[in-house]
C-alpha cells in the first residue's frame, strides 16, 4: 500500500544513513527495488557477474585456491588447499599473511563457522579488481610449498 511505502522507504533512508553509515549496496537496491526499479537490480546482477568473470578470468589458474562460483551475491568464495602452502593451516592464517604482507582484508572461514574458505566482497570497480587478483596471485605463489 502506499502509505506503507511513504512510511518504509524514509524509515530505511533512515537506517541506512544514521546506523550502518555504510554505503551498502545491499540497502540501496532493496530501496530501489522495493520502488519498483527492476531495471535497477537487473544491472546489479550483471555487474556482479561481470565482477566474477573479471575475478575468475584473473584467478582461474592460481594454485592453492579454487574460486566458488557465486549466486547472485556481492561475494565470492574462495577454497584454500593448506596442502599447497607452506605455513598455512586454516583460513585465518591466509587473512592475516596476506593482511601484513599486501595489505589486503579478506574475511576467513572462521567468520563463518568454517576454516579453508575466505570471502571476496566484489563491489569494488574493474581496475580494483583487477589490482586485487594480481596481488592475491603474487601472493599465493611466493607462499606456495617449495617443491623438493
Amino acid at each position: 500500500p502506499d502509505d506503507y511505502k511513504a512510511k518504509f522507504v524514509p524509515k530505511m533512508k533512515a537506517f541506512e544513513q544514521g546506523v550502518s553509515k555504510t554505503q551498502s549496496i545491499t540497502a540501496h537496491s532493496i530501496i530501489q527495488m522495493y520502488n519498483g526499479y527492476q531495471k535497477f537490480y537487473e544491472e546489479k546482477v550483471v555487474d556482479l557477474y561481470d565482477r566474477f568473470k573479471i575475478l575468475e578470468r584473473e584467478l582461474k589458474d592460481v594454485k592453492g585456491i579454487t574460486m566458488i562460483p557465486p549466486h547472485g551475491t556481492f561475494y565470492i568464495t574462495f577454497i584454500i588447499n593448506p596442502d599447497c602452502f607452506e605455513n598455512f593451516k586454516s583460513s585465518l592464517d591466509f587473512c592475516t599473511s596476506l593482511y601484513t604482507d599486501e595489505n589486503i582484508q579478506v574475511l576467513p572461514g572462521e567468520c563463518f563457522g568454517g576454516k579453508l574458505f575466505i570471502r571476496v566482497v566484489t563491489c569494488s570497480d574493474e581496475k580494483m579488481l583487477i589490482d586485487f587478483s594480481q596481488r592475491l596471485k603474487a601472493f599465493c605463489i611466493q607462499n606456495l610449498k617449495k617443491e623438493k
